[in-house]
């Protein structure tokens, strides 16, 4: 996506073409050894005997760790995880399959979230419970549960006419488009169905195991991502619409600075590891950052995100 939506132009010409420039390096590094830790904690879970005193924690850190696999495949997406374009659909591709959507329906999902942005027609805003006490709490669990039906929406849409699709949670989806889509559905439905099958004949306890660790995964990106729009305007521009999460190191690595997400959202064809210093730039701009999860839902449970924050002075 190389749409800005740099309304107030905080960051020149100059700078941005700095930041926007696109490499291979970096993201061949950390998915690397990101998807070697994902695929040998897998391997060892399904070919070697654990107590469960070490199993279940084996199995929450593979939960997390195919939780922020999201991360990529967002990049990948956006076409800013490599600077070789061919190398970004591919490895979206690849990265969409354990989520359950193609990239082309991810793409359609997550632009429409981009162009309208808590407002009316943002697809995220169809997630939202009404006001209730421990509400975004409830959300984010909501929000999981939902998202690890992502693979059977997609097997829905493999079988529901295109034209029906308004009627199937595929609204956002463009008309001329939902032809081609409809066969990315079927492609992956198949290989969910593939995969799921030689579970169940090779492996059933593991496949037990990994749907539980699927909707765990889900729940955590339910937890991350109601943080970045819930409780804020829908007028103003990006930065106001959007939250940032400093965070900790560990969690940044892992979540490829996503965290940094009003600056995401301002500047959407900035690659991930440019996020910090585009963050930093932008630091003196009355900007909604919080210092971690556990303090916005602190805050949450406090009744305290209706106030409008200080400019962050900390990067």
């Amino acid at each position: 996506m190389d749409t800005n939506f740099d309304e107030r132009e905080l960051l020149s010409r100059r700078d941005l073409a700095t930041l926007m420039a696109r490499r291979d390096l970096p993201t061949h590094l950390r998915l690397t050894l990101h998807l070697g830790l994902f695929v040998g904690l897998t391997a060892a879970l399904m070919t070697t005997a654990m107590p469960w005193p070490v199993r279940a924690p084996a199995l929450l850190a593979l939960a997390f760790l195919l939780f922020s696999l999201y991360a990529p495949y967002h990049e990948c997406t956006h076409q800013t995880a490599f600077r070789t374009k061919w190398l970004n659909t591919l490895w979206g591709q690849l990265l969409g399959v354990p989520y359950g959507y193609s990239l082309g329906m991810h793409k359609a999902f997550h632009f429409t979230h981009h162009r309208k942005t808590n407002r009316e027609g943002d697809p995220e805003k169809g997630f939202s419970l009404p006001p209730m006490p421990g509400r975004l709490g409830f959300q984010a669990v909501f929000a999981g549960a939902l998202g690890s039906l992502v693979p059977l929406h997609s097997l829905v849409l493999a079988v529901v006419p295109p034209r029906l699709w308004d009627r199937v949670e595929a609204g956002w989806t463009a008309p001329a488009a939902r032809p081609r889509l409809a066969w990315e559905c079927r492609a992956m439905a198949l290989c969910w169905i593939a995969g799921v099958s030689a579970l169940a004949v090779f492996h059933p306890v593991f496949l037990a195991e990994f749907l539980a660790v699927l909707v765990l995964a889900r729940i955590i990106h339910g937890v991350v991502t109601v943080t970045e729009h819930e409780e804020m305007p829908a007028e103003g521009d990006q930065l106001a619409r959007t939250r940032t999460v400093r965070t900790n190191a560990v969690f940044r690595w892992f979540w490829w600075n996503m965290n940094f997400h009003a600056i995401h959202h301002a500047w959407p064809a900035i690659p991930w590891h440019a996020l910090p210093e585009a963050h930093a730039r932008c630091l003196a701009q009355d900007m909604h950052v919080e210092s971690s999860y556990l303090a916005f839902y602190a805050k949450s449970a406090r009744g305290e995100l209706g106030e409008a924050p200080a400019p962050d002075a900390r990067a």
